[in-house]
């Protein structure tokens, strides 16, 4: 009987817990369920990038409240040795460094902050022979690196690191296990050195359908919180034709590469939240002979039409048109320069392709939108990332 008693005593026991248990794990707020009363919406955290490159310092706003979420410094240049480069020669200060250590950045960073905005900074190198330095000893170079950026971290409250490292040329097999050795060393030591950031990475659209890059995506996706796709520069100054800097789409009809298909081969190593469009806030303008969109560039004419002078070429230009490409999702104007009998082509993102990128980052759940850079945006731009961010 006492046995018997025992039993019943522990049965009733675990029941009271068990049903503790469903209906604590099982209750609406886990389950997420809707009823005729109450529908539970789980919102996405939209993120909008700045950046803020140290020599437009003079020319971004000083207040991005409501229009970013994150305002990345850009940038501090990582030396040979994994340390924050402070000096280009003797006596003659880095221009990033100096500005950053120098005061120039306060305001924008109090600013920031006060609107909620968090901070992020950026390590850029672009340098074949100091990349091929840097990760020659990728461990010790990292360590460096982070035991640099620590109190710079620590002073200005920066809770992302956002590295930019730029190769151009083929990289060999060996040379990309240095950099995933140096990119995972870093994200150790930002652990075991208590940082409290996250860590993301800027790709240039073909490292993610190339295989002899140094940056190779899958490799470092289990390293990173989150990427920014570079969706630009696909016509450049070193282009033989003009085109749309940032093509949404036109892949083996108009163009032989765009963002849809960028992001696609990036969709297949990262989750889509992890993955923010990099926008452009500029285009080129070119001299061509030809009056046609997509015509010959004569050399070394190009250079960068930021969205404020499109802006303003529109406004002023009373034989200009703005034309929008529809499969591009693009603007561009092509009018007769007469001072070189000649014609001006000029490709630029405006309010409506900036609504087309919004679209895309929507339909297809990415993480947001990162914008190079702050300083060339012009009155309207900003009018669909205002609604993205409230709506």
């Amino acid at each position: 009987m006492v046995k018997n008693l025992l039993t019943s005593t522990i049965g009733l026991i675990l029941g009271i817990f068990a049903g503790y248990f469903i209906i604590s794990y099982f209750s609406p707020t886990q389950l997420l369920i809707p009823t005729s009363t109450q529908t539970v919406l789980t919102a996405k955290p939209k993120e909008v990038i700045g950046f803020l490159p140290y020599w437009f310092l003079d020319k971004a706003k000083p207040d991005y409240g409501g229009l970013i979420t994150t305002l990345d410094y850009f940038s501090l240049t990582a030396d040979v040795d994994g340390k924050i480069l402070k000096y280009t020669a003797p006596g003659e200060s880095e221009p990033g460094y100096l500005a950053l250590v120098g005061g120039k950045l306060d305001n924008y960073f109090a600013v920031a902050k006060s609107k909620n905005i968090k901070l992020s900074l950026t390590i850029f190198d672009g340098d074949e022979d100091r990349i091929g330095k840097l990760i020659s000893d990728p461990i010790s170079h990292a360590n460096n690196l982070v035991s640099d950026l620590s109190p710079l971290i620590t002073k200005y409250g920066f809770s992302d690191l956002n590295i930019d490292i730029e190769p151009t040329k083929v990289a060999s097999p060996e040379a990309q296990l240095n950099y995933q050795s140096f990119i995972s060393e870093v994200r150790n030591q930002i652990s075991e050195r208590n940082l409290n950031i996250t860590m993301s990475m800027d790709i240039i659209p073909t490292d993610f359908v190339r295989t002899n890059h140094l940056v190779v995506p899958g490799s470092l996706a289990r390293y990173l919180d989150k990427i920014i796709v570079m969706a630009y520069d696909f016509h450049s100054p070193s282009s033989f034709v003009t085109g749309p800097v940032a093509p949404l789409y036109g892949a083996e009809t108009t163009a032989e590469f765009d963002t849809q298909v960028a992001v696609q081969a990036a969709l297949s190593s990262f989750d889509p939240g992890k993955i923010i469009l990099g926008i452009p806030f500029y285009g080129y303008s070119w001299e061509t002979i030809d009056n046609f969109e997509r015509g010959a560039i004569i050399p070394t004419t190009a250079f960068i039409e930021s969205n404020i002078d499109a802006e303003d070429l529109v406004a002023k230009c009373a034989s200009c048109t703005a034309t929008f490409d529809e499969t591009a999702q693009e603007s561009y104007i092509i009018y007769k320069n007469t001072d070189t009998n000649t014609y001006q082509q000029v490709f630029f993102p405006d309010a409506k392709s900036v609504g087309s990128k919004i679209n895309f980052v929507e339909s297809n759940n990415l993480g947001g939108l990162a914008i190079w850079a702050l300083g060339y945006e012009g009155n309207n731009i900003w009018q669909p990332i205002k609604s993205y961010l409230t709506h």
